[in-house]
């Protein structure tokens, strides 16, 4: 069986999304959190990859602020972490390697 295919939507401010659609997107949220507390396997992203393209460590290393080289780090561990708790792998690249 074939699945439909949805219109691309991107998400840039608060008035891009109606207000069912923000019911519908907390409700599932809970849904899913209900789920996580009951120990229940959810993984909507099993057989996926998520790939992440990082900039090189050297530019990384002559970053201006010490908090903006961090971040992108804390940024690439929490989607490479999220991603694998829904089910999912990841990889990440720089390029240049």
């Amino acid at each position: 069986m074939k699945k439909a295919r949805t219109e691309v939507r991107h998400y840039l401010q608060f008035k891009d999304f109606s207000r069912e659609e923000y019911e519908h997107l907390f409700a599932r949220t809970r849904w899913i959190k209900d789920k996580f507390k009951r120990y229940e396997r959810y993984w909507p992203l099993e057989d996926r990859t998520l790939a992440m393209i990082s900039r090189s460590p050297r530019r990384a290393r002559a970053c201006r602020s010490r908090r903006a080289c961090t971040s992108s780090a804390a940024r690439r561990s929490t989607c490479i972490r999220g991603t694998r708790s829904l089910g999912g792998g990841s990889r990440s690249r720089t390029p240049g390697r």
